[in-house]
């Protein structure tokens, strides 16, 4: 999580107003656990709310298919 939460404050210092996130592996293209999303999209917020910036988190849910 600490390379999530450094890529965040790169990310905000450009300026952006919001992100979006993806919910699969991008190698398995395997959805991630539940547990580990939330745990993710609160360390954006905080990182986020920590810098000041009211940023707008879209979380995509998608499954992708093979083939």
């Amino acid at each position: 999580m600490q390379g999530l939460k450094m890529n965040m404050r790169r990310i905000l210092a450009t300026g952006v107003a919001g992100i979006n996130i993806e919910d699969s592996d991008p190698k398995t293209n395997e959805l991630l656990p539940l547990d580990l999303q939330v745990e993710r999209i609160s360390l954006i917020r905080k990182v986020a709310d920590k810098a000041g910036v009211r940023l707008f988190i879209t979380a995509l849910i998608f499954k992708k298919q093979c083939c």
